[in-house]
């Protein structure tokens, strides 16, 4: 029996979140003797690398990068790619060689999912990893002139898709109110956990050394805007003003990691 070529097109798989968590813990779990898996970026960051199997097939050149010296030297590339993911995806897959496929899923909706129209001869899935009321067209996000345009193309896409998948019932929920022409073909897979790996992870050492005499606030996470651990910074502040032994840890990195840093300088905490 001859094995089966996955493609997974997602967002980015080097940004340190829990979409790339997620996929690397199901890519790495899937039978090696069965599926010949590969993973093509949309964007590339240079924040974390995440520990795929050997097996996997990691395309070696996104889209477009995040990376500042490469995003300069690449970015006329970049807008081109850009162009063609939104209005013609079949010259990506022809450039990237992403052919003889025989199923896609494309992690997360819009830009990745822009990609579906492109492999007519494949089974085609919509993996999606949180709501959708963001493309809600409302009075108060009117003045967002890409909305519509934003709305429509998802339609466009999910349409051809053979499934959508999604991680919650708010998620479905989100479909329904927004998308409900889709309810049929979509369904629920709650995000999976690599009990094992959590176990060998446990089992690791850590150079922290917490003072017992003090509390500890602990943030764990990425260090982007998003996770906003700027308010635990000034918190801290706030508490060392009012003369509280306490300290904040921080574990996680990002692209504000020296900003947070800064941060903290600036507000007199070491």
């Amino acid at each position: 029996m001859s094995k089966q070529n996955i493609l997974f097109i997602t967002y980015t798989q080097s940004n340190g979140g829990g979409a790339e968590s997620l996929l690397t813990s199901y890519v790495n779990s899937m039978d090696k003797e069965k599926y010949n898996i590969y993973i093509q970026e949309v964007e590339h960051f240079d924040v974390k690398k995440e520990p795929l199997a050997k097996n996997i097939h990691f395309k070696k050149h996104p889209f477009w990068y995040n990376n500042r010296k490469k995003h300069l030297f690449f970015y006329p590339i970049g807008s081109i790619n850009n162009y063609f993911l939104q209005n013609n995806p079949k010259v990506l897959k022809s450039i990237f060689g992403l052919n003889k496929m025989d199923t896609v899923i494309t992690w997360n909706y819009q830009l990745p999912s822009f990609m579906l129209p492109a492999f007519e001869e494949c089974y085609r899935i919509g993996f999606f990893h949180t709501d959708v009321y963001d493309l809600a067209i409302s009075e108060k996000n009117k003045g967002d002139k890409a909305l519509p345009y934003k709305n429509k193309k998802q339609s466009q896409v999910w349409d051809e898709a053979d499934k959508i998948v999604t991680i919650s019932q708010n998620s479905l929920k989100s479909i329904k109110d927004l998308f409900p022409q889709f309810t049929e073909k979509t369904f629920v897979i709650n995000n999976g956990i690599d009990i094992a790996r959590v176990v060998q992870k446990s089992k690791e050492t850590t150079d922290i050394k917490l003072n017992p005499e003090k509390m500890h606030l602990c943030c764990c996470g990425r260090t982007d805007e998003n996770k906003n651990f700027s308010l635990a910074i000034k918190a801290l502040k706030i508490l060392k003003d009012k003369n509280y032994k306490v300290d904040l840890v921080i574990i996680g990195k990002g692209e504000l990691f020296d900003d947070f840093v800064q941060l903290a300088k600036k507000l007199g905490l070491k």
